[in-house]
Parts: structure tokens; C-alpha cells; sequence
């Protein structure tokens, strides 16, 4: 019997199609770019924000795994860092936040292999002298007591 291996997919990559597929439009706040972004360091020569808002997702450290009293079962933490960026105002900092926010309450058990996504924190920076705002959203995708995976659970490679 052949087996196919099948990826299991990121969790940045998964929040990127989760605003995309659940940002609601509007005249004043119309949907920004949403970029997931390897190095945080190089991030601004990736995006032009005088043509629209951009969401950069950021994966904000290791994903962290605890071992429980027996070797069976882990839980497991993948740090996500948004960044928001607009040359609008300092309001519609504000009301992307809210419509993060929203969509996280929303899809709280959204992403697969993971069972809670935490919104941590918010924070602003803004800079009024040239007009850029930026914001930053602190996520954890958590996953508690997973059963240990190994190479006779044949079943992952199973499509």
C-alpha cells in the first residue's frame, strides 16, 4: 500500500485566508492588503501603503510544545504577530483592529490542526510627523493535549 504525504498547512497562512475570505468592506475601510512576511526586518520593501492598508502576518517566535506528566500528549503555542499600517488616520488604526478582533471572535476554532486562536494584545504606534500609523495585534493559535504523532500514525499520509 502506497501512502501520499499530505502538508499540513501554517497557521499564518491559514489567518491570511481567514480575513480574506471574512473582511467586510466599507466606503471609509475598504479591504487592505494582507501579506504573510518571512523576515519582519525586510517587510516595508514588500508593500506600498500610499496605494492601500496593509495587514502584515508576522510569526512572532517558535511554536512551543509542553510536554504533559506522560509523553502521549502535548500542548502546543504558535506566537502570530499582525502589523496593521494605514496613511489614513489614527481612527482607521482603530476600526481595522476592531474588525480583527471581530473576525478572531468569530473563528475562534478556526484553524485546523489547532483548537483556540487568543487574541493577546493590541498595541499602537504612530508616528504623526509622517503620517503613517501602525498598530500591532498579538495572537496565539493554541492546541492542548494533542496525542504524540509518530512514524507508524500512518493516517496523516493518508488523502
Amino acid at each position: 500500500m502506497a501512502y501520499v504525504y499530505v502538508k499540513e498547512s501554517l497557521p499564518p497562512e491559514i489567518f491570511k485566508d481567514l480575513l480574506d475570505k471574512n473582511w467586510v468592506s466599507a466606503r471609509n475601510m475598504p479591504k487592505p492588503d494582507i501579506i504573510v512576511v518571512n523576515d519582519p526586518e525586510e517587510a516595508r520593501s514588500r508593500f506600498d501603503i500610499s496605494s492601500s492598508d496593509v495587514i502584515t502576518i508576522v510569526t512572532s517566535g517558535p511554536e512551543t510544545i509542553k510536554y504533559r506528566g506522560n509523553v502521549h500528549y502535548y500542548d502546543r503555542v504558535y506566537p502570530l504577530t499582525l502589523e496593521i499600517w494605514t496613511r489614513v488616520d489614527r481612527q482607521r488604526l482603530r476600526d481595522m483592529y476592531k474588525q480583527i478582533k471581530g473576525i478572531v471572535f468569530d473563528h475562534l476554532f478556526a484553524i485546523e490542526g489547532y483548537q483556540i486562536i487568543r487574541l493577546q494584545s493590541y498595541t499602537e504606534m504612530v508616528n504623526d510627523s509622517l503620517n503613517i500609523w501602525k498598530g500591532q495585534v498579538r495572537l496565539t493559535v493554541e492546541a492542548a493535549g494533542v496525542c504524540v504523532e509518530t512514524n507508524g500514525d500512518y493516517d496523516r499520509f493518508n488523502v
